[in-house]
């Protein structure tokens, strides 16, 4: 008998403690122009991450393309608020940049030295791009105040027509002395106005398809043979 109340007790408190730890839900805040504009709590912490996503009428070759571009003037044409962007170190499916960012006034410019994962998930059919904010001894000095990007990840997944399913995460905190409430709201349009600024990047027919992504990725392969 004791066995069996000390058994009903485990799971009675596995269940608890599954709903009372569960991750925070997104909660989808708005949808225009065909992106979809999530947000979700971070427990312990003021601020929001934001998620956006966009299904656009282009390979994924070329999606992929525009986010790994390593031109710097092309950065700057789609990525909200940049305005610079610099490599200090590169590898095939790593790399660490440098970016810095042009906040509205009255809010001090920021920048971020970040470590980029690139994952080819065949299994699953998606590429994903993990970024995250980490030191180098080779990255340039700050413009105004070096903020952390705790994640964000790029998912893309390949649809049967040919488009391209795109998802930006994104979750910062960009230190300093910032109202949180004015963080929240400065990041919550990132998501939209990044993927509309990449959809037009991604859709000029000067842009490449991405080597790695062509060669490496299944589904790309699938979709060309159709």
């Amino acid at each position: 008998m004791q066995s069996i109340l000390k058994a009903g007790l485990i799971l009675g408190l596995s269940f608890i403690s599954h709903f009372a730890f569960a991750a925070p839900a997104w909660e989808l805040v708005g949808e225009k122009d065909g992106i979809k504009v999530y947000r979700k709590e971070v427990p312990g912490s003021p601020l929001v991450a934001f998620k956006g996503v966009k299904v656009m009428p282009v390979p994924i070759t070329k999606v992929a393309q525009v986010i790994l571009d390593e031109d710097t003037e092309k950065k700057k044409q789609w990525i909200d608020m940049i305005k610079d962007f610099q490599i200090i170190e590169k590898g095939t499916y790593e790399s660490i940049t440098y970016s810095a960012y042009d906040l509205p006034w009255p809010l001090t410019d920021r920048d971020y030295v970040v470590h980029s994962h690139l994952k080819i998930d065949n299994e699953a059919n998606q590429i994903l791009i993990d970024l995250k904010s980490v030191e180098h001894p080779k990255a340039p000095k700050t413009i105004g105040v070096r903020a952390e990007l705790v994640r964000s990840l790029y998912k893309l997944v390949p649809r049967p027509d040919g488009s391209t399913e795109v998802t930006v995460e994104i979750q910062t905190d960009p230190k300093g002395a910032l109202p949180k409430w004015l963080v929240n709201l400065v990041q919550k349009g990132w998501p939209a106005n990044t993927l509309r600024n990449m959809e037009v990047q991604a859709l000029r027919p000067d842009t490449k398809e991405h080597a790695i992504i062509k060669a490496k990725f299944k589904g790309a392969h699938e979709l060309a043979q159709r």
